[in-house]
């Protein structure tokens, strides 16, 4: 339209200065001419920006996810290092300190199955690392459930042999709202919970862990009593298991708080639920 209207109103002039009309004709071309050659480049160069912020956003989302991975590769490798081997180191401490340095058969077959754990975990994270994917849990909750189960029931005994008392609650009915990244997080959190109440409880002291569903998030609280030193002093603080968490907590959403008070330690951690995959 804008060359049209151009075009008419040159022509008037044209007329109007009594310019013959091959040279108008002549002129007119050039300037059409003069035109389309610009929009072709500016056509090229858009064409080219665009391809140019095409390989930029893949760019971007491929650093994306591998830091999305890094980040689960060292959550993968944080919590089965310091679950499992803390147990382990805390079992052996209290064997020496006893002066007993025979194991019954369950022990050895506990420590056996957290090592074998241990290496499964760190072998994901390696995969992870080279660019592969967690598999992720289905929607089927009944597996969901056993599985959570049965990190609860370790959790549970491990702590009642270190000298610990109290229990983990779960509604096994509140995973049927849980999705797979939901599930995947509530199985990576409690070892690391469990940890940190073998570590920095008081000893011989009661603790409560709860998991319920309300308001679209699974919930988790923990109390325990606060012990005024560690009880693995040997063990390295890496300062990073919880923070590794919260950290993802936060990026789907949810939130986590902490309070230490009246020798009481206080974790709460909403999980927001997504539609079941």
């Amino acid at each position: 339209m804008y060359p049209l209207i151009v075009s008419v109103a040159r022509m008037w002039s044209f007329n109007e200065a009594g310019t013959p009309f091959r040279e108008s004709f002549t002129l007119l071309f050039i300037m059409f001419f003069a035109y389309y050659i610009g929009r072709a480049l500016g056509w090229r160069n858009m064409k080219h920006q665009a391809e140019t912020n095409r390989l930029e956003r893949n760019q971007l989302r491929q650093r994306l996810d591998t830091l999305r991975k890094e980040n689960e590769a060292a959550i993968h490798i944080h919590d089965s290092v310091a679950a499992n081997l803390t147990y382990a180191a805390m079992l052996l401490d209290d064997k020496m300190i006893q002066n007993e340095y025979e194991f019954t058969e369950r022990e050895i077959s506990e420590l056996h199955g957290k090592i074998m754990d241990t290496l499964k975990d760190v072998r994901t994270a390696i995969n992870l690392m080279q660019g592969e994917e967690i598999p992720h849990q289905t929607g089927d909750s009944t597996t969901a459930a056993a599985k959570i189960q049965s990190i609860i029931n370790s959790g549970d005994e491990s702590l009642m042999r270190l000298g610990f008392s109290g229990k983990t609650e779960l509604s096994v009915r509140s995973l049927n709202h849980a999705d797979s990244r939901c599930l995947i997080e509530i199985s990576s959190l409690l070892p690391e919970l469990y940890t940190n109440i073998a570590v920095h409880a008081s000893p011989n002291s009661e603790y409560f862990i709860r998991i319920t569903y309300k308001d679209g998030a699974m919930i988790i609280d923990q109390v325990n009593e606060i012990s005024d030193s560690t009880l693995l002093p040997d063990k390295p603080a890496s300062n990073n298991g919880l923070r590794l968490h919260t950290e993802r907590i936060q990026s789907e959403g949810g939130a986590v708080k902490t309070s230490s008070e009246d020798g009481t330690w206080q974790f709460h951690a909403s999980i927001p639920v997504r539609t079941n995959q």
